[in-house]
């Protein structure tokens, strides 16, 4: 797997996932 600057893409991708999450369950302004 690709990464850059030691982060894999799908890691990043599963912590965007998480955040907007979190933000949409927590009714948090975008």
């Amino acid at each position: 797997m690709k990464t850059r600057n030691g982060i894999s893409f799908a890691d990043l991708e599963s912590r965007n996932d998480f955040a907007l999450n979190t933000c949409i369950g927590s009714n948090a302004p975008l």
